[in-house]
């Protein structure tokens, strides 16, 4: 098992300060200690035998709560300050990019680590900056109807992917999309090309036609790693979204954590492959994320997780619903809260005690985690990939450090 800590990245700071000093995600002391703090994790991260570091894409994080906002730029920060640690988000949120422009990016990024970018790619939920960022492209924005909304964003990620692929593996791309052309415009393609005799000599075959117009174009870089980066499928819970990476050979990181749910996936997403040609055995080429807490008493952890953990969950996840994850384990939700007709877990259900019961936090002592781990999540699905959402930025960091440490007793149980 391969095994990844994830970061927000979070400003850290009180409540209190983060009213004095509002909007903290404007502060550069602050921020300077957050990109410092990030790094020192990274370096004890590696120490430890962590496979990898991933952080998120997201923007106008103005409460410093999620401030990664280039990705690409923070992976390359981290990678120069780390030795062998893969980094890179989970995921870039594809409706919100250029795909040409994100191809080159994360080339160029792989590029200059040597092959040590990883690429996760997500949907999106957030309207505040998607709505701003994805407006340009994609013909206005996403519609504010939540069920369009969602066909939209699947439809265009599922575009911007397409692109991405052939733009990393082919040495020229043409395409005509429903959002996207390239060239542009693609039926006329773009006459008139004043370098046309250094580019039919030098440049790729097939950018330019006969008359001289420009039918396709060349991407470049291409990626260190052949024939792209590792690709990860960001935080997947529905079915259709766990069959297209099965298709594709994506990594999904599976959120669902009630035993026979995640179980249910993992073997959904195993049949999709095994229909698209991939012989993977059971847990092969998937991931999941949960919490841990170490303590030397199960008190100790859980009130760790109870005093920085669950804050991150109710304060910046629970209303965007990300909660839903954690059903299963009580039978009355589908009476209470029916998800059929489209209602959520109420604020009055992001308790700590769902979050355990349903198998996502692993909590108490080494040897108490390790029988949770090998239990609740080996057992049942064998992951590949294994992510950790820890505490950065809302722990203390000398006490994240120490768990840190205690989770390379994990990992050499665990890992590869």
């Amino acid at each position: 098992m391969k095994f990844i800590i994830q970061t927000l990245p979070t400003i850290r700071a009180t409540d209190e300060e983060r009213k004095a000093l509002r909007p903290i995600g404007r502060n550069g002391e602050s921020y300077q200690r957050m990109l410092d703090e990030v790094v020192e994790l990274a370096q004890v991260a590696e120490d430890v035998g962590f496979w990898g570091l991933s952080t998120t894409e997201h923007h106008f994080h103005s409460e410093g709560l999620e401030t990664s906002v280039d990705s690409a730029m923070l992976a390359l920060y981290i990678a120069e300050r780390t030795k062998r640690l893969m980094v890179g988000p989970i995921g870039y949120v594809l409706p919100t990019w250029d795909p040409i422009r994100l191809a080159e990016q994360t080339a160029m990024v792989d590029q200059m680590t040597k092959g040590r970018h990883l690429v996760g790619m997500a949907r999106g939920y957030q309207q505040r900056w998607g709505n701003v960022l994805g407006q340009k492209y994609f013909n206005g924005g996403p519609p504010e109807d939540m069920r369009e909304r969602e066909q939209f964003n699947t439809k265009t990620f599922e575009e911007v992917y397409r692109i991405l692929k052939m733009a990393w593996t082919q040495d020229t791309v043409e395409f005509k999309g429903e959002r996207y052309q390239i060239p542009f415009p693609f039926d006329s393609g773009i006459p008139n090309w004043p370098a046309q005799k250094l580019t039919s000599t030098y440049g790729a075959p097939g950018e330019l036609d006969q008359d001289g117009v420009i039918r396709r174009v060349c991407v470049v870089p291409k990626p260190y790693q052949q024939p792209h980066p590792i690709l990860f499928q960001a935080f997947s819970t529905s079915e259709s979204t766990l069959r297209f990476s099965g298709k594709e050979g994506l990594i999904p990181i599976i959120v669902s954590c009630w035993p026979p749910t995640y179980r249910r996936h993992v073997e959904i997403y195993r049949e999709a492959a095994s229909e698209a040609g991939y012989n993977w055995k059971l847990g092969q080429n998937t991931g999941a994320v949960r919490g841990i807490h170490f303590g030397k008493t199960t008190e100790e952890a859980r009130n760790l997780f109870e005093t920085y953990h669950l804050k991150t969950w109710t304060d910046g996840l629970g209303p965007f619903h990300f909660f839903e994850a954690f059903r299963g384990a009580y039978p009355e939700d589908e009476t209470k809260y029916p998800r059929s007709e489209g209602v959520f877990l109420p604020p009055e259900e992001w308790k700590p005690q769902r979050m355990i019961d349903h198998r996502y936090e692993y909590l108490g002592t080494v040897d108490e985690v390790k029988r949770q781990f090998e239990e609740h999540l080996v057992k049942v699905g064998n992951p590949e990939y294994f992510l950790w959402f820890c505490d950065q930025g809302v722990m203390p960091q000398d006490q994240l450090k120490q768990q840190i440490e205690m989770f390379g007793e994990l990992i050499k149980e665990f890992g590869d």
